[in-house]
């Protein structure tokens, strides 16, 4: 599964962008960019924003070795790309024990609203806002109104149908707003899509044995 760590990865390089000429290649860790020492993914981009049409000074750990590159962020980068054209993540896979592993994979996979991407695979200004630490409370408060209205609905409450409904309606809105900004297609974008679709089910459900709610 994926770990957080302190360390700041590359995990995919796009053809002909800025990061590509400079030679990346995905499993680099970036340790610092312009003598600013990288621990975060924002840490780079802020560095990148700032620099955009100036060469940015990269030093990368790539298998335990130290390698130095420039390269130049574009001002203007194609749709769904940055200006460097790589997506960086602070977090790594590592295999663990099933009893650990399934609590961490739920954990880590609530989503504001229930749109399990991950933040560091959406570009432009949204993934900068998701990339901030401030985002961090919204993905454990949706955990807990999920958790509240599951036993709602064990209860057989109005309220936590009502709240299926527009916890539902919201994640439509977040497909339609955040589908343009997803810079890569992937197992996990995959799984959010069937997941959204079964919940559009499941709420039908409940509608269907709304008489039965008190």
């Amino acid at each position: 599964m994926r770990i957080e760590s302190d360390r700041v990865y590359i995990e995919k390089v796009m053809p002909l962008s800025p990061a590509a000429e400079a030679q990346l290649i995905a499993g680099d860790v970036i340790v610092s960019a312009n003598d600013t020492s990288v621990s975060k993914p924002n840490d780079f981009t802020d560095i990148v924003y700032k620099n955009r049409g100036k060469f940015v000074d990269i030093v990368i750990n790539r298998n335990g070795e130290l390698k130095q590159t420039q390269l130049m962020p574009r001002i203007d980068n194609p749709p769904n790309e940055g200006p460097t054209g790589v997506v960086i993540s602070n977090s790594k896979f590592q295999k663990q024990p099933v009893y650990i592993l399934i609590p961490k994979t739920l954990l880590q996979n609530i989503s504001w609203g229930g749109l399990a991407v991950r933040k560091n695979e959406i570009a432009g200004p949204i993934g900068i806002f998701l990339q901030k630490d401030y985002f961090r409370p919204f993905i454990f408060a949706m955990g807990a109104i999920l958790i509240v209205l599951a036993i709602g609905l064990l209860k057989l409450k109005k309220w936590a149908m009502y709240g299926m409904f527009i916890l539902t309606f919201i994640d439509l809105v977040q497909m339609i707003v955040y589908f343009p900004s997803i810079s890569q297609f992937n197992t996990s974008l995959l799984i959010s899509i069937v997941s959204f679709f079964v919940s559009i089910l499941f709420v039908y459900y409940l509608y269907s044995q709304r008489n039965f709610f008190r």
